[in-house]
């Protein structure tokens, strides 16, 4: 066998090989197509609480009207605490200590009296009808600050602190109101009654 049909021959070989690869990727990609749409086409409707998933997709809409409805049974239970403590209030003055007059002054500071102001705040949720409220120790370490709690509905009330565990950073205090006044609670559940 000569150079040239040698040649000849893997030039062959070489075109027929493409022309397999060319046609088979085609038929493959032919099948495939077949396949995906006679998947798409079988539905499988499951029913998981209230909510049809078909193929495994839960529509947006009926998971955040979920998050919209959790929001509105537990926001009149959600309460800000604000902290205020007496501050005092400095005045600024200005001393001459070499008596060169309006050239040379230093400022000074002196104690003018305290006000009230808003020192911190945080919040909390109401876990008994009487006004218990469940929030984080950090937000109650002022010890001679005064507390107050606000509710979604914008009232305002004077807390006593019961409790405080600093190792789960968890606190107790409750509404001190003179009437008897019964508040939305949050309702408190066991983990394990979730799984």
């Amino acid at each position: 066998m000569d150079f040239k049909n040698k040649k000849f021959l893997i030039s062959l070989c070489v075109i027929l090989l493409v022309m397999f690869a060319v046609v088979g990727g085609a038929v493959g990609a032919f099948l495939m197509t077949l396949y995906l749409e006679n998947q798409s086409n079988a539905e499988t409707t499951v029913i998981q609480g209230d909510t049809i998933v078909k193929n495994n997709y839960i529509p947006q809409t009926t998971e955040e009207e979920k998050i919209i409805e959790a929001v509105k049974q537990t926001v009149p239970a959600v309460v800000s605490i604000v902290i205020t403590e007496e501050v005092p209030v400095y005045e600024k003055y200005y001393i001459d200590p070499f008596g060169f007059g309006d050239e040379f002054l230093i400022p000074q500071y002196r104690k003018k009296g305290t006000e009230k102001k808003q020192v911190g705040g945080g919040t909390g949720f109401i876990v008994s009808e009487q006004g218990m409220i469940l929030t984080n120790k950090h937000v109650l370490v002022e010890k001679e600050a005064e507390y107050t709690v606000f509710s979604s509905s914008g009232e305002s009330y004077p807390v006593e602190i019961l409790a405080k565990d600093p190792f789960y950073d968890l606190a107790l205090i409750k509404i001190v109101i003179m009437k008897t006044r019964y508040f939305q609670q949050l309702s408190l559940a066991i983990l394990q009654s979730f799984r």
